[in-house]
């Protein structure tokens, strides 16, 4: 409501990950820096023990955080342009993942973001923002 047709981003992350997607990341690494998968062992091994040993919805969380800093450069390069965006969360994970065809890839919903330009007749758009103070925000100690 509000806005013009425009994308609507679903970010789909991995429920689970395992050994064989982190070799597969760690190919792409040695092949993007042309380095060879045995320089960055370390790195592989860091990631082997701290993610694979995760339970699915610790996994998810893991890979919705991610999804975050993603959407944050989403946001950040669509204002540079002008460009209008609303992260949202609180939307039905599971009938998002069904319309995105995303459980047969082993991918599930993280955040939702319309993306395009509001409409000139949305009336919404000229209210004042509401905001706290910074002393309602941040805590200086």
């Amino acid at each position: 409501k509000g806005s013009e047709a425009g994308p609507l981003c679903g970010r789909g992350v991995r429920k689970k990950i395992g050994v064989e997607y982190i070799d597969h990341f760690v190919a792409a690494i040695a092949k993007t820096r042309g380095v060879t998968p045995e320089s960055i062992q370390g790195y592989r091994g860091m990631m082997v023990s701290s993610i694979t040993g995760k339970s699915e919805a610790e996994t998810i969380q893991w890979a919705c955080l991610q999804a975050y800093i993603a959407l944050g450069s989403l946001m950040t390069a669509a204002a540079l342009r002008s460009i209008d965006t609303c992260p949202m969360e609180g939307f039905e994970r599971d009938k998002y993942d069904a319309i995105l065809g995303l459980a047969p890839l082993g991918l599930t919903t993280a955040v939702v973001c319309p993306v395009g330009h509001r409409a000139v007749t949305d009336k919404h758009a000229a209210l004042a923002k509401v905001r706290f103070s910074r002393d309602e925000r941040v805590i200086a100690k």
